[in-house]
């Protein structure tokens, strides 16, 4: 995984770039978060999409115009307000 470091004046830090911060959080959800899909989209395209919008700070709207492979809006919207997460 490639870091790069920033130094400011508290000492320097590091940080991940974004494409190396979605791949590290993926894995971990594709195997405990299960999405019922039915069509062409896969549940690593809908994880990917909401990392892509978290890491990046990205809404629903501008996510779909910047990149490819990535579930619509509505499909979106839709599979998420299926998905319903409970904590052990």
């Amino acid at each position: 995984m490639s870091l790069f470091t920033s130094k400011s004046r508290y000492g320097s830090k590091i940080e991940l770039r974004s494409k190396e911060c979605i791949d590290a959080v993926l894995q971990p959800l594709k195997d405990h978060v299960t999405i019922k899909i039915n069509g062409s989209l896969t549940c690593e395209n809908i994880l990917r999409t909401v990392l892509n919008m978290a890491v990046n700070k990205h809404s629903v709207h501008l996510v779909s115009k910047q990149y490819e492979n990535v579930a619509c809006e509505t499909s979106l919207r839709y599979h998420l307000n299926n998905l319903t997460l409970t904590v052990k």
